[in-house]
């Protein structure tokens, strides 16, 4: 081979150095044989309380120049149930390495100062005129696949013990955010009244915790929001990796029963009978109100850079929050005062209110200074 033709195995054999080291555990698998899993679904990394995929792309990449060194951390942790292998742990290492092998992303390999992506068999169209990104040969293919992996399995356990395991195994890495632990609560049998009646407000999500659907869900708040904005959140939406859609709602949903900000978990008395008549109170004002077409556009819009997957017709902060708040803080005429803002609202009102001068306050969500905030500048709007 002529010294100056550079291919994908001389910059992998430059990142290799060292022997393997390995981690003990009951059972060895080829990747081959846990991607062969994973695509026939009998291993499945879909339990209802686990994150969906929370490493950035330099995490992936680094785990797979991991495996490709043969250097091997804790085993993925399964239950064996009924012939299927429920993961506990290890999700996204397990689907990093099925996206690597579909072409979703390259590994970056140095060589002589310069970085190479070097994707596991197709370079993508958009990519492949650049001297810079190559495909890996079948020979570093086949050692690729042929590298194993460690498996800690265990059986006959319940979903609590599954829960349970789940915890221990992450509360040492990547940090649970607040919205994935509500979650974890979401899925816990004897989970409290407020996870019972959120489920009953909002059952868009049920889907994400594997719950049926009922024929109540029709005429819950959550139902009638979703009309009435033309907007539904997605639980099922892999960027909301850390559930903001589901701690937003919870937060106004608290806001509902009693006033208080949901944070880090339910605060305050839980009011099943003010909870229903708050939210005839929100029915009541929405009812009067028709939004724009530009309106629509406006609820539809991303809250937050970061937070895409959640749109402004249920960022706490925007609007429902406000009114919530405003509701269980029984506000004087708060209803025709509602009803008054949002028959003048026009796109930009709401920002032009108060959004901007929060923002500018570094008030968060969190913060029931905002909402106390945002309510007197509608009182002062309607009376200018």
């Amino acid at each position: 081979m002529s010294s100056n033709i550079i291919t994908s195995d001389i910059i992998l054999a430059h990142n290799i150095s060292g022997s393997p080291t390995t981690a003990g555990t009951q059972l060895t698998v080829y990747i081959r044989h846990l991607i062969r899993d994973m695509t026939d679904r009998s291993i499945r990394f879909n339990l209802p309380f686990q994150r969906k995929q929370v490493w950035k792309l330099s995490q992936e990449q680094q785990w797979i120049m991991a495996l490709i060194r043969n250097t091997l951390p804790d085993p993925i942790s399964v239950s064996l149930r009924d012939s299927v292998q429920r993961g506990i742990n290890g999700g996204n290492r397990c689907r990093s390495i099925l996206k690597f092998t579909q072409n979703k992303f390259p590994i970056v390999a140095e060589y002589e100062g310069r970085n190479y992506s070097v994707w596991f068999s197709e370079v993508p169209e958009e990519k492949a005129r650049s001297k810079l990104h190559m495909v890996m040969s079948q020979q570093a293919r086949d050692r690729f696949l042929g590298v194993k992996i460690h498996l800690n399995q265990r059986e006959g356990l319940t979903d609590v013990q599954e829960h349970e395991w789940y915890l221990s195994m992450n509360k040492n890495s990547v940090k649970h955010t607040e919205g994935q632990l509500l979650l974890v609560d979401m899925c816990e049998a004897n989970s409290g009244v407020f996870v019972q009646s959120l489920l009953v407000s909002h059952p868009v999500f049920k889907a994400r915790i594997q719950v049926e659907s009922s024929p109540e869900d029709e005429a819950s708040i959550g139902t009638f929001l979703s009309e009435k904005f033309d907007v539904t959140i997605d639980p099922m939406n892999d960027e909301d990796s850390n559930e903001d859609c589901l701690l937003a709602v919870a937060r106004c949903h608290n806001m509902l029963a009693n006033g208080h900000v949901y944070r880090n978990g339910f605060k305050g008395e839980f009011d099943a009978v003010a909870l229903a008549e708050n939210e005839a109170m929100l029915r009541d004002i929405l009812n009067s109100w028709t939004p724009s077409d530009e309106m629509k556009i406006e609820l539809a819009m991303p809250s937050a850079t970061k937070k895409k997957h959640l749109p402004n017709a249920y960022a706490p902060s925007y609007l429902l929050g406000v009114i919530c708040w405003s509701i269980a803080n029984r506000k004087p005429a708060v209803v025709d005062t509602w009803k008054a803002f949002l028959a003048r609202v026009v796109p930009g009102m709401i920002e032009a209110t108060y959004g901007k001068a929060n923002s500018e306050a570094h008030q968060p969500d969190t913060n029931e200074v905002k909402y106390s905030t945002s309510w007197d500048a509608v009182c002062r709007m309607l009376v200018a």
